[in-house]
């Protein structure tokens, strides 16, 4: 004798065989139950519109991932060539106050005198103490770069970040690594 079913036939010596008793709990036959239909119902999510800003994305330079800038040994084409890549006109034109003796990183880095800092009238949004402070400026708890396009800025939590950008692909000073 023969049971049907969708795959094809089970004889019955296999149906004789399958354990059917209900006297023991762990044989019990497994039923499943399902809950009403409307219990499973998630609630709609609100849909953000399509002019919802995208949430800040880090800057990240990481080595290899992008070229550095060509180097550029005098400020007066330095200046000129970021004017030209979009940068705002203060950064643009602290460039020569900056590399006034060379481009070098040590003048990026040093610290601003006091008659610099008050001469300056600089928009950045905080006190400026560095000379790479002139190429950044604060927008909301962020910090942001003056001499990449306007909406490409690269944007950083904290503002001892930007010389290594600014080294790399606005100055060509970016350290290169001779051992690979």
């Amino acid at each position: 004798m023969e049971i049907s079913r969708e795959s094809g036939p089970i004889s019955t010596e296999v149906v004789s065989q399958l354990d059917t008793s209900h006297d023991a709990p762990f044989h019990a036959p497994f039923h499943a139950t399902c809950p009403p239909a409307t219990s499973w119902a998630v609630p709609p999510q609100p849909r953000l519109p399509h002019h919802t800003p995208v949430p800040e994305e880090r800057s990240y330079d990481r080595p290899g991932k992008k070229p550095a800038a060509r180097f550029q040994p005098d400020p007066l084409k330095l200046e000129e060539s970021c004017g030209q890549a979009g940068g705002t006109a203060f950064a643009v034109d602290w460039i020569i106050s900056v590399f006034k003796y060379g481009v070098i990183t040590e003048a990026l880095l040093r610290t601003l005198e006091r008659t610099e800092i008050d001469q300056m009238n600089f928009p950045g949004g905080f006190e400026p103490h560095q000379a790479y402070d002139g190429f950044i400026s604060k927008v909301g708890d962020r910090y942001e770069c003056g001499l990449c396009r306007e909406g490409k800025r690269t944007r950083w939590k904290h503002k001892k970040d930007a010389p290594r950008h600014l080294r790399k692909f606005h100055f060509g000073l970016a350290d290169v690594c001779k051992t690979w």
